[in-house]
């Protein structure tokens, strides 16, 4: 273990591709520049063991990126599943839901899911964090320790340099003198020497020859380094770019769930404004329960007044037999009178003719003295009983007068009790009216409970789907990564579709009752107006043809009473008494006694009806009242309904982009982190990006172990040729000689003819190359990622703070 990371033993095939190396090495150290070279193995072998370090740090991350790859797959492919899934039967959705329900809530299943998502992605943040932790700092290690080789590979190749111009000029030298001495006549020297100089321009040659190939294995290390430094400046290009995107996707994402918290503002003060009309409506109907009190109060006063006309009734009839008994007194009275008249009438006429027989005869006036003094007498006794008679006359007069007035009196209480009757009749038609209006109030009041209820009901579904909505404002707000999460959030969306249309199924049905019984009682409204208008018009006839009648009786009277007038001036004489009168003038006065106190009594009933009529008026009026509160309760009562249909509709709408919102969120939700976990999602984007750079930088490093010398491309099916243990893609080797004979094969590091011995296919060396070309693969496909992340965080840091 090193800083936390598992260090895994070399492969058989890495120690085979060292001793490979080590032989290379080995062969190549019969040039002057033998430490050089040792040195060169020695950081060679360094940087194998490094690149096998990160290749087993590399394992897990090839497999999370797997991972991550498959589960893109997945999720392209769950698109179309969940769009297939959507388009199920409604039966079998409602089945599963009613299953899942059963067995787990709704509400505890989100909440587990939820609780669980979020356990899941924090452990899975935590071991990605300390594992690029461990990794950024191996590889900040390991960087250095290149960089430290890069500058002892730059030293060594100038010191490479410095001798290959050293050994040039050496060599020009040489060749300078030899041509001066072939000139000056070579041929004196001796053939040993020749060939020791010979020798010495092969080993020259051969130098020479691999300090340029050195020159050129390290110059490419240089390009593929430039080549690598500028891809991943390209990348971290890109992965700015992403990270802009990204920030972009979370600002509209914000602006998204700003638009819906306004929708909820905007429906809050909808169920704010429906709870107050249905607060409103319950007034009204607590309103109408104290009139429905107030009316069978009145139906018991109505009752008590039918009793009262049914009594007024029989004394009524009892009036009318005393009246018509009084009548024929009265008659039997004015009889008496005009006899008594006439009587005195005729003294008159006798007393006048012999005043003027005195006149006329004046021959004895003492007789006629005698006589006029005891006419004298007469007259003054006539004078006295004139006067009593005057008296008495006067007194039948105004007794007469009274017994006129109260029989005015009877006739106007009379009809005072007709007029009575008949307002008592209608009043009482007015009580069976009010009973027929009270048996559809109260009707009507049942039916207003019952849509009370219903509106209850209304509200209650809004306040659910209130809180269902505000759960999916919640959900929207969270992250959902795993695809498996969305099809399930898909299935729950599909649950809450088919709910909300039973809801809605169930809310038109309500409203088509509520609708059917308001056509009712607008009906039964109707035919209660027109009732009224009849009985109305009804009571108008009798009242009128009543006023008729007493009209007439009126006019009647007052003829008697002006023809009794007229008589009163030619009574000059006392009538004569007749037997019995006084016993009648006292059974009129008690008769008048009677009647007078049944006058009161009347008068006294009288008042009471006229306060109880007045009180039956205000009744009318008041269920006047009630039946215009009626009409406003309908009218309000239709507006309401329309109200809760737009409502409904608005809902609808609402519920419909909601739904399409929550699908866009879903979509979105990846995208949308916080603060918090955005600079740390930064943080570790960096580390990521810095990690991949040190492991691309090795594996470039590690590039030319996997190099043909030839065409200084990868190996495609190596071969090695022995004894010198170089080894070749198979055309390479092919271009060399025939591979199935060793002899003609002539290897170029080598460059000696007849050496090779045997040609083998190196299977570990191809397994490698197979699995460097994996690493580079995968290596590229995390520039790529970390280009995008980096796209996506220099997209957001350019957006305006939301």
């Amino acid at each position: 273990m090193h800083g936390g990371v598992p260090i895994l033993p070399v492969p058989p095939a890495l120690a085979r591709d060292r001793s490979h190396s080590n032989v290379r090495g080995s062969r190549r150290s019969s040039a002057p520049f033998a430490p050089n070279s040792s040195q060169r193995n020695v950081l060679l072998a360094a940087m194998q063991m490094t690149v096998t370090s990160k290749r087993n740090l590399l394992l897990p991350m090839e497999a999370a990126v797997e991972e991550r790859i498959d589960g893109d797959n997945n999720g392209d492919r769950a698109k179309p599943a969940a769009s297939n899934n959507a388009t199920l039967s409604a039966g079998d959705a409602v089945g599963a839901a009613r299953a899942e329900d059963a067995l787990f809530p709704p509400t505890t299943r989100k909440k587990q899911e939820r609780t669980n998502e979020t356990n899941a992605l924090i452990a899975s943040l935590q071991a990605n964090i300390r594992a690029l932790i461990v990794l950024n700092r191996r590889e900040q290690a390991e960087t250095a320790v290149l960089a430290r080789t890069i500058e002892n590979l730059t030293v060594e190749l100038g010191r490479f340099k410095e001798a290959y111009e050293e050994e040039k000029v050496k060599n020009e030298k040489i060749a300078a003198l030899k041509k001066n001495r072939y000139a000056d006549g070579a041929s004196n020297y001796l053939p040993e020497i020749q060939s020791i100089q010979a020798a010495a321009a092969a080993a020259a040659a051969a130098a020479v020859q691999q300090q340029v190939q050195l020159e050129i294995s390290y110059q490419r290390k240089l390009l593929s380094l430039e080549n690598r430094y500028k891809d991943l400046i390209s990348n971290n290009k890109k992965l700015v770019n992403k990270i802009h995107q990204l920030e972009k996707t979370e600002a509209d994402a914000d602006a998204l769930i700003k638009e819906l918290r306004q929708e909820n503002i905007r429906l809050a003060t909808q169920v704010d404004s429906l709870s107050s009309t249905i607060a409103s409506q319950s007034s009204l109907i607590i309103g109408l329960r104290t009139t429905m009190q107030q009316l069978n109060k009145d139906e018991k006063e109505t009752v008590e007044l039918q009793r009262k006309v049914t009594k007024l009734q029989a004394e009524m009839d009892a009036l009318k037999t005393r009246e018509r008994l009084l009548r024929e007194e009265h008659d039997k009275m004015k009889m008496v009178f005009s006899k008594e008249r006439e009587a005195f009438t005729n003294k008159v006429v006798d007393f006048q003719h012999r005043l003027q027989i005195r006149e006329q005869l004046g021959d004895d006036v003492e007789a006629l003295e005698q006589k006029v003094n005891a006419m004298h007498m007469e007259k003054v006794a006539l004078e006295n009983e004139l006067v009593l008679a005057r008296e008495a006359y006067d007194k039948m007069e105004t007794r007469m007068h009274e017994q006129e007035l109260m029989t005015n009196r009877l006739l106007e209480a009379n009809e005072n009790l007709e007029q009575d009757r008949r307002e008592l009749q209608g009043k009482v038609v007015e009580a069976e009216v009010n009973s027929l209006l009270r048996e559809e109030l109260q009707t009507v009041i049942t039916e207003l409970s019952k849509k009370d209820q219903e509106m209850s009901t209304l509200m209650g579904r809004v306040v659910a789907l209130e809180a269902e909505r505000e759960e999916l404002l919640e959900a929207a707000s969270r992250m959902k990564i795993e695809m498996n999460n969305a099809m399930q959030l898909s299935k729950d969306e599909t649950v809450q579709a088919l709910q909300l249309a039973r809801q809605k199924a169930a809310t038109h049905e309500a409203l088509a009752l509520v609708h059917e019984e308001k056509q009712a009682l607008q009906e039964s409204m109707r035919a209660l107006e027109e009732q009224l208008a009849t009985d109305k018009s009804q009571w108008l006839d009798e009242k009128s043809a009543l006023e008729a009648s007493f009209k007439a009786q009126i006019s009647v009277l007052e003829a008697e009473i002006d023809r009794l007038r007229h008589v009163e001036p030619i009574i000059v004489e006392k009538p004569v008494p007749m037997p019995g009168e006084a016993e009648k003038r006292e059974a009129l006065e008690v008769n008048l006694d009677k009647l007078s106190d049944e006058y009161k009594e009347l008068r006294d009933s009288f008042y009471n009806l006229d306060i109880e009529y007045k009180k039956l008026m205000t009744k009318k009026y008041k269920t006047e009242s009630f039946q215009s509160q009626a009409r406003l309760l309908q009218n309000e009562n239709s507006e309401l309904t329309t109200r809760l249909e737009e409502v409904s509709g608005d809902l609808l709408r609402t519920r419909a982009e909601l739904n399409a919102k929550t699908f866009e969120i879903v979509d979105l939700k990846a995208r949308v982190v916080d603060i918090g976990v955005l600079d740390m999602m930064r943080k570790t984007q960096e580390s990521l990006e810095h990690t991949v750079g040190a492991l691309a930088e090795a594996e470039t490093a590690s590039e030319s172990t996997f190099t043909c010398l030839q065409c200084m491309r990868l190996f495609v099916d190596p071969l090695t040729l022995t004894p010198c243990g170089h080894t070749y893609c198979a055309s390479c080797v092919s271009s060399f000689g025939n591979p199935s004979i060793p002899a003609s094969i002539i290897c170029k590091e080598c460059a000696t003819p007849g050496t090779t011995v045997a040609v083998f296919a190196n299977n570990a060396l191809a397994d490698l190359t197979a699995r460097f070309i994996f690493r580079q693969q995968s290596l590229s496909s995390l520039t790529t990622m970390c280009l995008s992340l980096r796209n996506s965080f220099a997209n957001r840091m350019e957006l305006p703070p939301a």
